[in-house]
C-alpha cells in the first residue's frame, strides 16, 4: 500500500531565530538592516513555530541582514552598527 499525503509549504520558506521577531500593534515585524546601516521594519508572515526557530513565509529575503534581540524602541530609519560573527576557534589540546 502506498500513501501520498499533500504537504503544505513552499521552497521559499526561511527559518530564522525566534529572537528576531518584534511584536507591534500592526503585527509581527522583523528589523532588516540596509547597506547604509539603516533599519527597516518588515511585516512578515509566520509559518510554523519551531520553538527557537520560526518559519517565515513572506516578508524577508535570504540575503537580508536581520537584527537579533531588537530593542522594543527600534524604529524605521534608526542607524545601527553591524557586528560580524567571530570565527570559532579550534579547541585547545590539554597539556600532558
Amino acid at each position: 500500500v502506498q500513501v501520498a499525503l499533500p504537504v503544505s509549504g513552499s521552497a521559499n520558506v526561511l527559518t530564522v531565530p525566534s529572537n528576531v521577531l518584534l511584536f507591534r500593534p500592526e503585527g509581527a515585524r522583523i528589523a532588516v538592516v540596509d547597506a547604509g546601516g539603516r533599519v527597516k521594519l518588515h511585516a512578515v508572515t509566520i509559518g510554523h513555530d519551531l520553538g527557537d526557530l520560526l518559519e517565515i513565509v513572506d516578508g524577508i529575503a535570504a540575503s537580508d541582514k536581520l537584527v537579533l534581540n531588537p530593542a522594543d524602541s527600534l524604529a524605521d530609519n534608526d542607524v545601527v552598527t553591524l557586528v560580524q560573527d567571530k570565527p570559532a576557534e579550534p579547541p585547545k589540546k590539554a597539556a600532558l
